[in-house]
């Protein structure tokens, strides 16, 4: 056989991107809700012999924290405190979502979208650096310094009381409450420097402040990787329903007796179950894949492998709370590389000629993810280039509400999108210029 007349290797043209609606369509109840609810009936529980009963545990939660959130704390000499007086061992952001339950927040339960909110708009770092000095032992009196101005947002004057309790529970938090050994000196040396009489500078504080914040946003992390691997757990059939998901994308067409053929394609995954880098694949599998916020560690080690995280919109790279951003802490993930985390990166082929997308919220907090990959096809002038978005109904009694939903979702996408192209004629047009080429489709699948 001359080279000539080898066959030909078929190429990538689709690029699948698939959020969390693809495991809980496959049956994996990974909400947050569920999670939080897992996390809270886990610490009540010793025996492990866990309820799937969330709502019970979850409204348990919040009476208990409802009678803290008061101003009583901020009265008291928090050094005679007893630390069992409170429950503050519990990690601090869920008490903050929490407080957002509270309060009525019906995106309460949105971990990714509260921590940006405190962050970005609250300015919850230099908050509670203020309350640190304000709570601080004072100074003796020929060493006291006026410290400098820290400014702070108006809205986060309403969250006194939490922000009271946050600072508290990360000065003072057991070192034995900890899921992870790693960080636990940061609670230590805040604890020391508050009690010391002795000056301390500002820009310390706010360092070991954004450390211990940090650090339990690594503990909610862990935390997320076991609900996920229990989830799993207790899931039957959960990867043949992903393989036939795969094979509805691949032909949404094809009924559930005709056979579909496999072909090459590739696959962004904003999951963290990678069913594809197990050894039992699909003959569904993608020929690349990008597993972007990490994935599972195939051993239960007390160490977490996947990330959460803010856009970096409006975020200064030097700040603080840049190392909060998805672009900083996927940078930290790949350079690690556990598990091989980081590899097969070069998903976006020049050939792709599809982008499917299925499960995925299309939330603010991934739009640089999809403005990049926008970028790289040249999405206004790409006439090659379609983009279908897949949706399932999962209660025919909202059926309309769901694709509306769907279609709201898509067109913030590209709207938002529109406002970062050089062109803003182009910008503006975008949208109608996809649907009118009919390069833009939402399919019922």
């Amino acid at each position: 056989m001359t080279s000539e007349t080898l066959p030909v290797s078929p190429i990538a043209e689709e690029l699948f991107i698939i959020g969390n609606g693809f495991d809980l369509q496959c049956g994996l109840e990974t909400t947050y809700y569920n999670f939080i609810g897992y996390i809270l009936n886990k610490r009540e529980q010793q025996d492990n012999q866990l309820s799937d009963d969330y709502e019970q545990i979850v409204s348990q939660y919040e009476r208990m924290l409802a009678p803290e959130l008061n101003t009583d704390i901020r009265g008291y000499d928090w050094l005679s405190v007893k630390f069992s007086d409170f429950k503050y061992d519990i990690n601090i952001w869920y008490r903050i979502l929490l407080y957002e339950k509270l309060n009525k927040n019906s995106n309460w339960s949105s971990v990714e979208a509260v921590i940006a909110t405190y962050l970005k708009n609250y300015d919850m770092i230099s908050y509670l650096t203020k309350l640190f000095f304000q709570k601080k032992k004072k100074p003796s009196f020929s060493d006291n310094r006026v410290l400098p101005e820290i400014k702070v947002n108006n809205n986060s004057n309403s969250r006194n009381d939490v922000y009271y309790a946050v600072l508290y529970g990360i000065i003072f938090r057991a070192e034995d409450s900890l899921s992870l050994d790693s960080g636990k000196h940061l609670y230590s040396e805040l604890k020391t420097l508050f009690s010391s009489p002795n000056q301390v500078s500002v820009d310390t504080v706010k360092e070991l402040i954004t450390s211990a914040l940090l650090n339990e946003l690594n503990e909610l992390e862990y935390d997320f990787e076991c609900f996920i691997r229990y989830r799993v757990e207790k899931t039957n059939n959960y990867l043949d329903s992903a393989n036939f998901l795969l094979e509805r994308m691949l032909n949404p067409e094809a009924d559930a007796i005709t056979f579909v053929e496999p072909r090459p394609y590739h696959l962004l995954s904003f999951n963290y179950t990678s069913i594809w880098s197990g050894t039992a694949k699909s003959i569904y599998s993608p020929e690349k894949y990008l597993d972007v916020h990490g994935k599972l560690p195939k051993l239960n080690i007390k160490f977490s492998n996947i990330i959460f995280g803010i856009d970096h919109e409006g975020i200064e790279a030097n700040s603080l709370e840049y190392r909060f951003t998805k672009t900083y802490r996927t940078l930290q993930l790949y350079s690690r590389n556990f598990e091989g985390v980081g590899d097969n990166r070069d998903i976006y082929s020049p050939t792709i000629k599809r982008i499917k997308f299925y499960g995925h919220s299309l939330a603010e907090a991934d739009y640089a993810y999809f403005q990049q990959i926008f970028d790289y096809y040249d999405l206004y002038d790409n006439q090659e280039l379609e983009l279908i978005f897949y949706y399932s109904v999962y209660d025919n009694g909202i059926a309309e509400q769901i694709e509306q939903n769907q279609m709201l979702a898509i067109s913030r996408l590209i709207e938002k999108y529109g406002q970062t192209m050089d062109n803003q004629n182009h910008g503006k047009n975008l949208l109608t210029r996809l649907i009118q080429t009919n390069r833009l489709k939402l399919i019922r699948i």
